[in-house]
């Protein structure tokens, strides 16, 4: 397989997956992105790039992880919103605790099939396949937990969207002061 090695990689709307892989000793990534010619492979692991992408649209990993666990009320493997605006959940193969969690794009995913060994291959929305060491069973339940937490919080946001439009309704007819009426 042809890498192209890299040392730092952003999370993007084209990032498919993130599969941690040992060099020398020291966890490395290979990243698989749609809009990439070759396979990346990046000197951090994936709970670094992960928790770096988290950081950037300003909260850490692990505050996205314990809101996704107390919203859908999941106890391990939560997935997360990177970015919900920008539409970037990924979710665990296994807990992220572990150097051998890899991290899939919930947008990318379009079939999970069963693979050799008890493992499952993944069909992503531009045609590339990849085999996971991880059963269909628990790879298809990450998908739909994503999926649940995605609706979740959309409700959540639309919910508070419609009381700032309230709001600013009120506000412009001078009936909001500081104590809201919704």
């Amino acid at each position: 397989m042809d890498f192209e090695k890299r040392i730092t990689y952003q999370l993007s709307d084209t990032t498919m997956a993130l599969i941690p892989t040992e060099v020398d000793g020291e966890w490395h990534t290979l990243v698989y992105d749609e809009k990439e010619p070759s396979t990346l492979l990046i000197k951090d692991s994936p709970h670094h790039l992960v928790n770096e992408a988290c950081e950037n649209y300003g909260e850490k990993m692990i505050s996205r992880m314990d809101g996704a666990k107390i919203l859908c009320d999941f106890s391990s493997k939560a997935p997360i919103a990177v970015s919900s605006i920008h539409s970037l959940f990924f979710f665990p193969n296994e807990s992220p605790s572990s150097s051998s969690c890899s991290w899939f794009s919930h947008s990318h995913i379009r079939k999970i099939l069963s693979g050799d060994f008890g493992g499952s291959k993944l069909l992503f929305r531009n045609g590339f396949e990849l085999y996971v060491p991880t059963s269909k069973g628990v790879m298809n339940n990450q998908v739909f937990r994503t999926a649940q937490y995605r609706y979740i919080l959309s409700e959540q946001l639309k919910k508070g969207q419609q009381k700032q439009v309230l709001e600013n309704i009120l506000k412009v007819f001078g009936a909001y002061k500081d104590t809201p009426y919704v």
